[in-house]
This record gives structure tokens, C-alpha cells and sequence, in this order.
């Protein structure tokens, strides 16, 4: 794709229109146009998903995961500079045992968190959704949820992810 080159999806589908702001993937963020045309799991992210009543003048956070070989993924990053992504935020494996299996961009108002790790993005997943179900209002009580699960996450997996339900709720 082309430098400045920006990516559109056309909404084809009533259900589409529909179904996706149900899980808080809003269809018209840069980031989830690239996870669609990639065909990229994606999942909504940070206080403006985890919060109720949600912060709205905060960034628009979306994890995305990448199962691709190593060229391929440097095609994706490479790909999402030429769109206009900045890397920033967190450095690549800044987080303490996590490890370097994500890197985060930024563009405007969103931020696109790109795993290729799944055991990491499965993490982040469950922390985020522990965050939603606990209603953590408090930036720092998030950042102790995501910190002391970053910890646990290699020993507890299988019962932290049994504590919630397919529609996130806890158990």
C-alpha cells in the first residue's frame, strides 16, 4: 500500500452496522479499519471500554492481534507507519515479564496495541476484562490490576480465564 494511503471498509451489512458496537469496536477507528483488512483479531480497550459510565475524553484504545510469520508482521508495521502510525507510547516489552511480543502505535486520538504473541494478547484480553467487570474508575487501580496480572498470568491462566463468562462478565 502506497505512503498516505488511507484505508476505508465499506459497512455492506445491516449486521455489521449493528453487531459490531455491541463488543465497543466503532467501525469508522482508523485502527479497527486495519484489523478488518487484515483480518486481525481485534478487541476495544482502556476506560473508554472498561469504564461505566465510559471516559470519553480520553484515546480510543484497541488491541489487535497479528498470527503471522516475522516478515510479515514487519510488513504490518511497516504498513501502519506508512498510514500514519506513530510507535510510541510503551516501548516493545517495557512491561516487566510480559516480554517483547507487542508494540504500540499511535495515530490522533487511538491507539493500536499489535500483539503477536497470543499468550500475551490472551493476557491483556483477560486483564482488560477483569478491569470492565470490576469498574476500576481509577487509572492507578488499573494499572495494579494489569501489573499484579502480569505476574500471576504465567501460573494462573486457565482460572483467571475461567472467571469470566463468553459474554465478559464474571463469573
Amino acid at each position: 500500500m502506497a505512503k498516505g494511503t488511507e484505508l476505508k471498509v465499506k459497512i455492506e451489512t445491516e449486521w455489521d452496522r449493528d453487531y459490531w458496537p455491541l463488543f465497543g469496536i466503532r467501525l469508522e477507528a482508523e485502527a479497527v479499519q486495519f484489523a478488518i483488512v487484515h483480518n486481525l483479531d481485534i478487541e476495544p480497550a482502556g476506560s473508554r471500554w472498561t469504564v461505566n459510565p465510559p471516559v470519553l475524553d480520553t484515546d480510543e484504545d484497541y488491541v489487535v492481534f497479528a498470527s503471522v510469520g516475522r516478515n510479515d508482521l514487519h510488513a504490518l508495521q511497516d504498513e501502519l507507519v506508512a498510514l500514519g502510525w506513530e510507535k510510541g507510547g510503551s516501548e516493545v516489552g517495557e512491561a516487566g515479564t510480559i516480554g517483547d511480543g507487542w508494540a504500540s502505535y499511535r495515530k490522533g486520538a487511538e491507539n493500536l496495541i499489535l500483539f503477536w504473541d497470543r499468550n500475551l494478547f490472551d493476557y491483556f484480553k483477560a486483564a482488560t476484562q477483569l478491569a470492565k467487570v470490576l469498574n476500576l474508575r481509577d487509572k492507578e487501580d488499573r494499572v495494579k490490576l494489569f501489573t499484579t496480572l502480569e505476574y500471576l498470568w504465567p501460573g494462573l491462566r486457565d482460572d483467571i480465564e475461567a472467571l469470566i463468562d463468553d459474554e465478559g462478565a464474571l463469573l
